[in-house]
């Protein structure tokens, strides 16, 4: 049997063969088809966007990266509707919020936002590193506030309403009072939310939200007097 090479991906890379590359995504070998995707994204070429997508779409993970780097509105509309995608597992799912990312477009804001609520700590850690490129702590708390507020277990509206085991009342998040502590040499800084009653911390020894889902309270109002 005769052995064939195996191609020199760095020296298509070094003449820019955007063509050489994406022929290299329909090889056999899935190291090689990682190695050609990654090098149209570093290469950036848009002419790229394309071929990647029909390795993007089957959850390859180094097309959906690459598709980041090179940006631009088709490849962002792209990994937009792979977010959507039900059947993709959660690293497919967190690669592709990290692609997103990397695009550099702060519409897509409005597109991942919904994972703040997700109950999978990778899918959650990639959305907070995502959006806290285009958005400041505190809008990221706002965001994670409003996700929470919208939360609902059973198609019923609830609110996530957070315990003060100080006072014992219950606030929802907006409510809640935001405050900061920086570190002296200012590189650290930790929000909380506190009670708006006893200004006592809201927040666990983990720094988690000490708090109870509840039906939404005008729909309870609106109940109680239904029964009277």
């Amino acid at each position: 049997m005769w052995k064939t090479s195996k191609p020199n991906i760095e020296k298509l890379i070094e003449r820019k063969d955007v063509q050489g590359l994406i022929a290299l995504l329909g090889d056999p070998d899935s190291l090689i088809v990682a190695a050609a995707a990654r090098a149209l994204g570093e290469i950036g070429e848009a002419s790229g966007v394309p071929p990647l997508k029909e390795k993007a779409i089957i959850g390859n993970l180094a097309a959906i990266s690459a598709l980041g780097l090179i940006g631009g509105d088709e490849a962002t509309t792209i990994l937009v509707h792979l977010t959507e995608r039900e059947d993709f597992p959660h690293h497919v799912l967190a690669g592709t919020i990290q692609a997103l990312g990397e695009t550099g477009d702060p519409q897509i804001v409005d597109h991942i936002k919904r994972f703040l609520v997700n109950e999978d700590d990778w899918i959650l850690r990639e959305t907070l590193a995502v959006l806290k490129k285009f958005l400041s702590e505190k809008e990221v708390e706002f965001l994670i506030r409003e996700q929470q507020e919208l939360l609902g277990t059973d198609g019923v509206k609830k609110t996530a309403v957070m315990h003060c085991k100080n006072c014992g009342e219950n606030f929802t998040h907006q409510q809640a009072q935001v405050d900061s502590i920086t570190s002296k040499d200012g590189s650290l800084t930790r929000y909380l939310f506190l009670c708006p009653q006893c200004g006592a911390n809201l927040l666990d020894s983990k720094g988690q939200p000490i708090e109870q889902i509840e039906r939404h309270p005008i729909e309870q109002e609106e109940e109680e007097e239904t029964e009277e």
